[in-house]
Order: structure tokens, then C-alpha cells, then sequence
């Protein structure tokens, strides 16, 4: 109390966090914030303080402080990789639901007719043995 009376430490209120363990164990975290009062001579009149339970928000804090360092690594992976990768190589954006794929005017066309179109391809149709067993489980495949 003797640094915060002659304003060293905490006097300003200005919020600072402190970590306490109830009788149970567990620890919260309070956001405090201390005023002195004084006179006009400038004697110490009084200390005006506010506590407020901080716990969840330096939790949320703390997740947020994960997620962001998760982001930072998987965007430095992602750098990573795209170094290595062959400058010939070309990234085709395809839809996860769908399979349409994105052109370079940003249409999205089926697949068939992206190739069709790309690669002055003429597509057959067949059925691959996992599908064939999916759809028709009733028929054996050879």
C-alpha cells in the first residue's frame, strides 16, 4: 500500500491483472484498478479500487493468442510449400462439394467440361470399381 500511496505503483488506474487461488484451488484472474485521493495539501485521503473477475477473458485471450500462433504456422507451411513446389506446377481450385473447378475468368464449370474446354480433351464415361460397388451393391464386381 506504501508504493501505491506515494503513486509508484498501480496509483494511476491504470487496469493491471492478478492471478489468486481460492480456498478451493482454483485460480481466477481480477482486473484491478486503484485511484488515490488526496487533499489539496496532497495528504492521502483515500483509495477508490474496482475488481472485476477476469478469468474468462484471459482465457479467451489465451486461445486467441493459440489460434493466432496456429494461423502464423500454417501460413509459413503453406510459404513453405509453395517455395518447394515446381514452378510448372498449377494449382487447380476444384469445389470440395461440387468438383466444379474455377477457370482463370473465376467461372465455375463442371470438371468435364473444364477439361473438355482446357485441354481440347473428348471425355469418355466410366465407372470406377469403389463406385460401382457403392451403387450397385447388389452386383458382384468381376
Amino acid at each position: 500500500l506504501d508504493e501505491i500511496a506515494a503513486g509508484r505503483r498501480f496509483a494511476d488506474g491504470t487496469p493491471y491483472l492478478l492471478r489468486w487461488r481460492r480456498k478451493d484451488g482454483t485460480l481466477i484472474w481480477t482486473e484491478q484498478r486503484i485511484h488515490v485521493e488526496r487533499d489539496a495539501s496532497g495528504a492521502l485521503v483515500a483509495f477508490r479500487g474496482v475488481v472485476r473477475d477476469a478469468t474468462r477473458r484471459v482465457a479467451d485471450e489465451h486461445q486467441l493468442r493459440e489460434a493466432l500462433a496456429e494461423q502464423a504456422r500454417l501460413v509459413e507451411e503453406l510459404r513453405a510449400t509453395l517455395d518447394r513446389a515446381d514452378p510448372g506446377t498449377t494449382f487447380l481450385p476444384i469445389c470440395s462439394y461440387c468438383k466444379s473447378v474455377r477457370d482463370d475468368d473465376g467461372q465455375w464449370l463442371r470438371i468435364e467440361a473444364f477439361l473438355e474446354e482446357t485441354m481440347q480433351a473428348e471425355l469418355t464415361h466410366g465407372i470406377c470399381t469403389e463406385c460401382y460397388r457403392e451403387h450397385f451393391p447388389h452386383d458382384p464386381v468381376d
